[in-house]
């Protein structure tokens, strides 16, 4: 519950939390994961920071294009506007609810639902 009022405060900042751990003993991410899942974030565990896994794993985290652009995306948003006879359920993946209630959006829930307008 914590992690994950967090994550709905760091998805409407336009926040992607990131959780890189490295530990053989307890660091809580299964406690974390939901903050990094709903901002769009990366989770990356390994026994220790000098671990081939680890490393490659960060590296390709800040992976550039052909133009030396990082290959990823910030503070996105999706909005799902529909005609009056179809209703949106809700949305699946690394995102939060923006909280964006309307005519489109249905009674059932699937995945984070409620709302039409999602941070990514």
């Amino acid at each position: 519950a914590f992690y994950g009022s967090l994550a709905q405060r760091a998805a409407g900042a336009g926040f992607a939390v990131d959780v890189f751990a490295c530990s053989l003993d307890q660091v809580g991410l299964h406690e974390m994961k939901v903050f990094a899942e709903r901002t769009g974030g990366y989770v990356v565990m390994a026994d220790s920071f000098s671990i081939h896994v680890f490393r490659d794993s960060f590296c390709r985290v800040f992976d550039c294009d052909d133009d030396g652009q990082l290959r990823l995306g910030f503070d996105a948003e999706l909005e799902v506007f529909a005609s009056r006879d179809v209703g949106c359920c809700g949305a699946i993946g690394g995102l939060s609810s923006l909280g964006k209630r309307g005519p489109c959006v249905a009674e059932s829930e699937i995945g984070c639902g409620g709302t039409s307008r999602w941070a990514l």
